[in-house]
């Protein structure tokens, strides 16, 4: 029995070990992702600038037809890509499901407001109506007014996430997992 005993003992304790360990990865990941897209979205939220963007597209809306395409051509593209959640994308699962739902949100509308901005500069929307220009200026100013808050919020708890000690965030990590299996927290 004493052999048996011991035996149960060292797999309870290689479990919990385990255990432990994949708690402190899965930790440790999810603090190297936060504070990863934390960076990027504030980076975002840093070239848009929030506070003076809308007022600028707005301003060149009321630009006579003239002025407003010398405006749109002069505009730069914004970079192709999101370099940071481009590599975590598959990732973001290790997140909350609302920090994933809100990621996702975000991203969703960056790529939409590039597209914009990267056919400011085309032919095809040059030579578009002049109500489709000044309509898509001001959706994007309105954009810009509605989800830079939203984003700046997302910044703030993704810095939380991200500075969580490891007993705080275990214990979260726990909490989430028992959701996922059904198990009453």
């Amino acid at each position: 029995m004493n052999g048996f005993s011991g035996a149960l003992t060292v797999a309870a304790l290689a479990l919990i070990g385990k255990v432990i360990y994949d708690i402190w990865t899965r930790w440790q990941e999810r603090r190297s992702i936060a504070a990863a897209l934390a960076g990027e979205i504030g980076a975002y939220l840093a070239l848009i600038r929030p506070a003076e963007i809308p007022g600028v597209y707005r301003r060149i809306a009321t630009l006579d037809r003239e002025q407003r395409l010398k405006a749109l051509r002069a505009m730069p593209s914004p970079p192709p890509t999101h370099p940071v959640f481009d590599k975590v994308a598959h990732k973001i699962g290790l997140l909350s499901a609302d920090e994933a739902r809100e990621i996702s949100a975000f991203y969703n509308i960056v790529t939409g407001f590039r597209i914009h901005v990267s056919n400011f500069s085309t032919d095809k929307f040059l030579e578009a109506p002049d109500q489709m220009h000044v309509g898509i200026l001001n959706f994007l100013a309105q954009a810009v007014e509605d989800e830079a808050p939203k984003a700046a919020q997302l910044v703030a708890r993704l810095r939380q996430t991200a500075d969580k000690g490891f007993w705080s965030a275990s214990v979260q990590i726990m909490r989430e997992r028992a959701g996922r299996l059904g198990i009453a927290r």
